[in-house]
């Protein structure tokens, strides 16, 4: 079995765990990435809760998941 690619270390661990591997390589192509993504485990706060609440009043039938 081949090896993996080589990572920055220090700039994959500036992601949040869960879109960590989508987010260094975003950024490794020029694409910005917003610092500030709440992350769904082991955290909780007003951001987490909002997402939550827009995606479940989507899933109620509200016409954009974004109210």
């Amino acid at each position: 079995m081949g090896t993996g690619p080589d990572l920055d270390p220090d700039l994959l661990a500036a992601f949040p765990e869960g879109c960590r591997h989508l987010a260094y390589l975003q950024s490794r192509i020029g694409y910005p990435v917003k610092p500030d993504m709440p992350g769904l485990t082991g955290l909780a706060g007003p951001e987490v809760e909002a997402l939550y609440a827009r995606g479940a009043a989507w899933l109620d039938g509200s016409a954009s998941p974004l109210r």
